[in-house]
Order: C-alpha cells, then sequence, then structure tokens
C-alpha cells in the first residue's frame, strides 16, 4: 500500500512552524484596521464617519501596499518577499469588511440596501486579489472577515443583517477557490459559517426564521459554487456508491464531499430549530 502523504493539519503546523512570522504580522494589520473603529468609537476620537472614513483608507493603502510589492518584487517562494504581499492585501480585505460593517451596524451612517452593496464590492475586490495571489491572502480574508463582528462588537439593535454578512464573506471564500482550486479554503469557509452563524443564532427564537434562510443558502452555495454550476452536475462517483465499494467506485472529488458535508450539517440544523420560532 503506498504510503499516504502528510494531513493537512500536519501541513498547516509545518507552515506556521516556518512562517508564523507572517501570521502574526497578518493578524496584527487585520485588528488594526478593525480597533482603529472599535478605540475610535470606544474613546469618541473622531467623528463616526472619519472612523469609517479611516479604516477604509487604511484598507485600501493595505491593498496597494501589497499589490506594489507583488508587482515590483513578486511573490515566488525563492523571492526575498515571499509571503509579503499576501499580508498587506488580507489585511486589507480585513478592514474593508470591518469598515463597511460598523457604518451600517454600529453607526448607522448607511442603511441595509447601501451596506449589503458595499460587502459585495469588496467581495468582488476579495475575489480579483484572490485570482492573483496565494492562498494565505483568502485564508486571512475568510478568517478575518467572519471575526470581524465578533473583534468590532455590536449595539442593540436587529443582528440579523449579519446573517448576510457571513453569507457573502462565506460566498468570497468558495468563489475563490471554484477559481484557484484550493480546496481547503472551502472547508475552511464553511466551518466558519456554520460556527458563526450558529453563535449568532444562539437560540433566540426571533432569528428562527433568518437561520434557517442562512443554512439553506450555504447548501445552495456549496453544491453549485465549487462546481461552477447553475444546476448540479458534478462528475464521478456519489458518495453512497463509494461508501459501500459500489462497482469498485473511486473516491468522490473534493466538490461533492464539500456539497454532502453541507447539506448533513444544514439538515441537523435545521431539524434542531425545526420547532423554535
Amino acid at each position: 500500500m503506498t504510503p499516504s502523504g502528510p494531513s493537512l493539519f500536519d501541513r498547516l503546523f509545518a507552515w506556521l512552524s516556518e512562517n508564523w512570522f507572517y501570521a502574526v504580522s497578518a493578524l496584527s494589520l487585520a485588528l488594526a484596521g478593525l480597533f482603529l473603529v472599535q478605540y475610535g468609537m470606544e474613546n469618541g476620537m473622531l467623528p463616526p464617519a472619519a472612523r469609517v472614513a479611516s479604516a477604509l483608507a487604511f484598507g485600501l493603502g493595505l491593498i496597494g501596499a501589497g499589490e506594489y510589492i507583488r508587482r515590483r518584487f513578486g511573490e515566488a517562494e525563492d523571492s526575498a518577499t515571499e509571503y509579503l504581499p499576501s499580508v498587506f492585501a488580507g489585511a486589507g480585505l480585513v478592514s474593508l469588511f470591518g469598515a463597511v460593517l460598523s457604518a451600517q451596524m454600529l453607526y448607522g451612517l448607511i442603511g441595509g440596501t447601501t451596506g449589503m452593496i458595499g460587502m459585495i464590492v469588496v467581495a468582488g475586490i476579495a475575489m480579483v486579489l484572490g485570482w492573483f495571489y496565494g492562498p494565505l491572502l483568502a485564508a486571512i480574508g475568510v478568517i478575518g472577515a467572519f471575526c470581524a463582528p465578533m473583534v468590532l462588537g455590536g449595539s442593540d439593535s436587529d443582528p440579523t443583517p449579519l446573517f448576510a454578512y457571513f453569507a457573502v464573506v462565506a460566498f468570497v471564500g468558495l468563489g475563490v477557490d471554484t477559481m484557484r482550486r484550493w480546496a481547503w479554503i472551502s472547508g475552511l469557509t464553511l466551518v466558519l459559517a456554520y460556527v458563526m452563524g450558529t453563535m449568532l443564532f444562539g437560540g433566540d427564537r426571533a432569528l428562527t426564521g433568518a437561520y434557517q434562510v442562512y443554512l439553506i443558502s450555504l447548501v445552495v452555495m456549496a453544491v453549485l459554487i465549487p462546481a461552477r454550476a447553475i444546476m448540479p452536475d458534478h462528475a464521478g462517483s456519489m458518495l453512497s456508491e463509494w461508501a459501500i465499494r459500489l462497482n469498485g467506485a473511486t473516491r468522490p472529488i473534493f466538490p461533492v464531499l464539500l456539497a454532502w458535508a453541507a447539506m448533513a450539517a444544514s439538515c441537523i440544523l435545521l431539524l434542531l430549530t425545526s420547532g423554535a420560532g
């Protein structure tokens, strides 16, 4: 039997052991953009509009710095600037997501429609950058965007728009994967999408409807986006065929496994919430 290669966890741990500086730098820059909004809110340093504008400018500046480094020095593994463009651009995306989120949910500077348009614009920027940059940018952007609401905190207003926000972030993560085929980015995206959405729901009956729509949307995205099709047309073996080794079926392709996992998770959570509301 051919020995299997290192697991995903082993590869991730090995990468972090060798490149921990980049991970810490990305985290620090991402938090800087979010705390620019949070600290200004708590201490009244700037008017709300100025805080949001500062976070937007900071995010665009980081993305610009990353793009300059990528174009000027490159991002190849043998270059001195390896991973630096992704560190800057990924942190910049987190700052942009945080700025739009705070403008809508913390300060009420923009309405729900404008906020969603802003999220879509940032999502579009993220997908374009994901085409040119490495998987580190995608990981930074996805993790940071999902965690941004926790760092920014919230007001007593209706948290329902956060479900739409998390859905947009999930769309970005799955969309980047379907362009570059970084399967682990899709896995990371869906895990965070389910965890953060369930934490937001928290058993609140008033949020049951929005949460259930959110769960269904995750399944739809997990089925259609990685397959790059409006109608499901996944090739290869079905999971049931592989499980019982029917007709020598081989392991299903990753989009099939991803769609099955999302379907199973959403069905279980929908059953658990079916009596709420």
